[in-house]
């Protein structure tokens, strides 16, 4: 299938400032690094789907498959892209990974190649790091593409440095905020131009668009959840795409701040370029993200240890003696000699009284065990 990569925009305005005050007050946003998320370093100027330094998108996750090739060689695969949040969790597409938890076992960071790591590759193993829980949306329909997300907890924390560092998370006003027209990022290692896939990270720049204009092209209706991205002719995303990060980026304070608003999920199964394509809308799902994020019993962001749960002592059950049943004696039942006709092969049939001590079914003989 062929995924386009597309910073996602936020269609009309989320739910009021309800939803974003449940977002800002929640338990779990301590989790999330929002001085240092979505800085990088200075970078030249990269144009039309040009090759790109790892650190030029530090957050990129590539999202590994295992597969056994011939007898004794394994190899994890390079399936999608995905995105850094945190020291331990990243976000992908659900379609990535639905149905596929138990071979999908690493992720590959601070990496701008796509090479296939053999066990045997030192190198390789330096960058990957194991997946300890996927957690794809609940609600995620592979039909429609709707709610397609799906959260990564990674196995340990990762250290950040010049090429693995977090993208931000939509905060504040931006999760309120309409991008309808802004012009977002989105890399990805998906097929080039000649339909071959990419070795090297590149990224294109592209507009977020009004969503009917998607609904005219998949005929169906996208609501909030999605984002409708791309033009009708030129530069796109393409198969192999799936999973990247749609990034909308503006100047805070005399630098660049990158915030994470969409996740590439579906295109024109057919022809890469060639009109938007459906992305997730993060800014819909930051709760969901929080409410499936815990924290290690180690070292979190800012120094807490995972949260202590105090269980309350159990109320004391006093049981009550039960009443004494007093039970009546049973009617004594007399019971006549059974009245049957016995039929013998070689015996002439005759009335009697006859109870049998032996029963045999010619089911039970028969049956198999």
């Amino acid at each position: 299938m062929n995924i386009i990569l597309i910073l996602g925009l936020v269609a009309p305005f989320v739910s009021a400032g309800s939803y974003r005050n449940e977002v800002m007050s929640h338990t779990n946003w301590r989790l999330i690094d929002t001085n240092q998320c979505g800085l990088v370093k200075l970078y030249p100027r990269i144009t039309k789907g040009e090759n790109a330094k790892i650190s030029r998108f530090p957050w990129m996750v590539q999202v590994l498959q295992r597969n056994v090739i011939g007898k004794n060689r394994i190899v994890d695969k390079y399936v999608c892209s995905g995105a850094l949040i945190n020291k331990q969790y990243a976000v992908t597409a659900a379609h990535c990974v639905a149905g596929n938890e138990r071979i999908t076992k690493f992720i590959r960071l601070g990496e701008s190649v796509n090479v296939v790591c053999a066990q045997s590759l030192d190198d390789c193993l330096s960058r990957r790091v194991k997946i300890e829980e996927i957690i794809v949306h609940e609600q995620y329909d592979g039909t429609t593409f709707e709610n397609d997300i799906a959260l990564i907890r990674l196995d340990d924390e990762v250290k950040f440095n010049t090429n693995v560092i977090p993208v931000c998370l939509p905060t504040e006003d931006l999760l309120e905020y309409r991008f309808l027209g802004e012009k977002v990022e989105i890399a990805g290692w998906g097929l080039d131009s000649s339909e071959v896939p990419s070795q090297i990270l590149k990224f294109v720049t592209l507009p977020i668009r009004d969503r009917c204009v998607c609904e005219g092209i998949f005929n169906q209706t996208v609501d909030e959840r999605q984002l409708c991205i791309g033009v009708e002719t030129g530069e796109d995303t393409c198969q192999g795409d799936s999973g990247s990060p749609v990034v909308w980026k503006r100047q805070e304070h005399f630098q660049t701040r990158h915030y994470f608003i969409g996740l590439t999920s579906y295109a024109n199964d057919e022809d890469c370029g060639e009109g938007p394509a459906l992305y997730t809308n993060l800014n819909q799902f930051v709760k969901w993200i929080l409410n499936n994020m815990y924290g290690s019993e180690y070292d979190l962001l800012f120094g807490h240890g995972k949260p202590e749960i105090v269980s309350k002592p159990e109320p004391e059950i006093v049981s009550k003696p039960n009443p004494e049943i007093v039970s009546k004696p049973e009617p004594e039942i007399v019971s006549e000699p059974a009245h049957v006709h016995v039929l013998k092969p070689e015996i002439e049939a005759e009335d009697g009284s006859f109870i049998s001590n032996e029963i045999y079914s010619e089911s039970d003989s028969d049956s198999e065990e």
